[in-house]
């Protein structure tokens, strides 16, 4: 049962993993294309460091420690959200590929 958990612990956080890792592409892609106040972007940039430092052991699992964690992917959640809201204002932006490749590919929640 231990390495259960493990195991889908283990793909939780690839996904986070995965989802943080395609930021740095949006943003740049955000960045070429709409020219805009910068703060949302090092709002996301931030959220995503943040996000990215939290590391939970499945062996050493702690209520403390899943709020952190589940903090840091909430803030990360919503400078995403902000973003996507504020690139709604760039038409040529709506219309990049790499917006939309890498839009779709980095999922949060609101």
């Amino acid at each position: 049962m231990d390495e259960n958990v493990k195991e889908k612990w283990a793909n939780v956080q690839a996904q986070y993993k995965r989802r943080a890792e395609l930021i740095p592409n949006l943003v740049e892609t955000v960045k070429g294309a709409a020219n805009f106040e910068t703060k949302t972007l090092t709002e996301v940039m931030e959220a995503r460091a943040k996000a990215t430092q939290m590391v939970i052991d499945p062996t050493n699992l702690t209520v403390e420690k899943m709020k952190e964690f589940q903090a840091a992917q909430g803030q990360l959640s919503m400078a995403m959200g902000r973003l996507m809201a504020v690139s709604e204002n760039y038409p040529q932006l709506k219309a990049n590929q790499n917006f939309f490749r890498f839009a779709s590919r980095v999922k949060w929640h609101r």
